[in-house]
C-alpha cells in the first residue's frame, strides 16, 4: 500500500533508531491516522509482535530477526532491506505485503495469509 517513488501522496517517515519498544512504533501509529508511515532503522530483536496495531507502514532498514508475528493481523506492510532472521510468522495475516530485499533465513510462515503481496528480489534479500 506503499506510494510510488516519487508519489506526492500522504505520508512520512519517522527515524525509529532510538526506539526500544514496539508500543512506541504503535503511538506513531495511532497519532497518524491516514497516510503511509515510513520506518527508518529500529532494532526490536526479539520482539513480540502478535498483537501490535499495525497497518500501512514500511519499515526500511529494520532489524525485526527472531520477532514473534504469530497469527499478527496487519494489512499494508512493507519490509525493505529489513532482517526477518529467525522470525515466528505462522498465521500471520499480512495482506498486501511488501518483502523486498529482506532476510528470510529460518522464518516459519507456515499457514501465513500474504494475499497480494509482493516478494521482490535484490542482492541482500535471501530466503
Amino acid at each position: 500500500n506503499a506510494p510510488r517513488l516519487g508519489a506526492r501522496e500522504p505520508g512520512f517517515t519517522i527515524d525509529a533508531s532510538r526506539f526500544k519498544k514496539v508500543s512506541q512504533l504503535e503511538s506513531v501509529r495511532r497519532k497518524t491516522r491516514a497516510g503511509t508511515i515510513f520506518v527508518s532503522g529500529g532494532k526490536f530483536v526479539g520482539a513480540d509482535m502478535r498483537k501490535a496495531k499495525l497497518y500501512n507502514m514500511c519499515f526500511f532498514g529494520t532489524d525485526f530477526s527472531q520477532s514473534n508475528w504469530t497469527g499478527a493481523s496487519a494489512p499494508g506492510l512493507g519490509f525493505v532491506d529489513v532482517d526477518l532472521t529467525g522470525a515466528q510468522m505462522a498465521a500471520s495475516h499480512l495482506p498486501n505485503v511488501l518483502l523486498r530485499d529482506t532476510r528470510l533465513e529460518l522464518v516459519n510462515a507456515a499457514n501465513a495469509r500474504w494475499m497480494q503481496g509482493r516478494l521482490d528480489g535484490g542482492w541482500e534479500g535471501s530466503l
